[in-house]
């Protein structure tokens, strides 16, 4: 008995033991005496993705997007060319008279004009309907206000006389005559006896003309008026594509819209967290946006170009016309 009693004891020691080991480690003991697994979470450290996530590919574009007020450099084209006044040739006046029984006709100065030219190996110049109307108007109001001068007591220019019938023009000129000439081809003999007006009659410059030819009242006298307008039409240089400037100037406000977007986009894309999963679509659409944007600036270059030779093509043109003949 006491040989049991001893192993008996023995026995119960060592289960005392392995009950208290177990106490102290925190583990839970079934009644069988087997452990209990214990669930551990694994701590996230900044930066770190949870299992199963993977890295956005955060694809920006190399390209740069470029300043659009660096880039839009747009030429305009001189407007139309006007001698000055004082460069005008001197009227003819009193002085020239040949006989009191002369008859003028626009046609017959017209026709002798041309033939001024041809002795001279010019081009004739062709007529004009519009400058017919000027010339008319000149004419009109010189009768009308009783003055005699290339500009009116309004202040009044052929330039302005033109402008106002809607002929754009390159370079413009005027011929008057005051007098009772003995017919068409000795009123463009005054002319051409007078520097001034021949270097009107024969400026290869010009291209058109027109004429009118009035009798009437001036200074209590009946008295003949001629005008001569020559001009080179606008026409005659290659004027740049006006609605290409217009789009032009609407493709920069695009730009200027389209760039605001990106510079949006670009900074929601600098502040969104790297675990968003909608971080790669944000990523996506900003590259749709810079991709789209540098193609539009690509055209609009290729447009700036283009127009631009078409106004260094004008002002050649225009230089080469308005250059007064030695």
């Amino acid at each position: 008995m006491k040989i049991y009693r001893s192993l008996l004891s023995i026995v119960l020691f060592f289960v005392i033991i392995y009950f208290f080991r177990g106490y102290l480690n925190g583990s839970q003991i079934n009644f069988w005496g087997a452990k209990n697994s214990t669930s551990t979470t694994l701590g996230t450290s900044s930066g770190s993705y949870p299992i199963g996530t993977t890295t956005p590919n955060l694809s920006f574009p190399e390209n740069i997007i470029s300043s659009i007020s660096n880039e839009i450099k747009v030429s305009d084209s001189r407007a139309g060319y006007t001698p000055n006044r004082d460069q005008l040739p001197p009227i003819v006046g009193e002085n020239n008279l040949e006989s009191k029984d002369g008859r003028l006709t626009d046609d017959g100065v017209f026709f002798d004009t041309n033939i001024e030219r041809g002795m001279q190996s010019l081009p004739p110049l062709k007529r004009n309907s519009l400058l017919d109307k000027t010339a008319e108007i000149k004419l009109n109001d010189m009768f009308s206000n009783q003055y005699f001068e290339h500009v009116s007591p309004s202040g009044s220019s052929v330039s302005d006389v033109v402008n106002g019938v809607g002929y754009k023009f390159l370079v413009i000129g005027e011929n008057l005559a005051l007098g009772n000439f003995a017919g068409d081809a000795k009123v463009v003999a005054a002319w051409m006896a007078s520097p001034g007006h021949r270097e009107n009659i024969l400026d290869k410059r010009y291209t058109e003309m027109g004429v009118a030819v009035g009798y009437g009242m001036y200074k209590g006298r009946m008295q003949w008026l001629a005008v001569q307008h020559f001009a080179r039409p606008m026409s005659s240089c290659p004027s740049p594509n006006s609605s290409m400037k217009d789009k032009i100037a609407r493709d920069k406000e695009d730009l200027v819209l389209r760039e605001s977007g990106i510079t949006a986009t670009k900074k929601t894309v600098d502040n969104a967290d790297p675990l968003d999963p909608n971080l790669s679509s944000i990523v996506s659409n900003y590259n749709v946006l810079v991709n789209e944007y540098n193609d539009k600036l690509k055209s609009l270059k290729a447009e700036i170009t283009n127009y631009n030779s078409q106004v260094t093509n004008f002002n050649s043109c225009l230089d080469a016309v308005t250059t007064p003949v030695k």
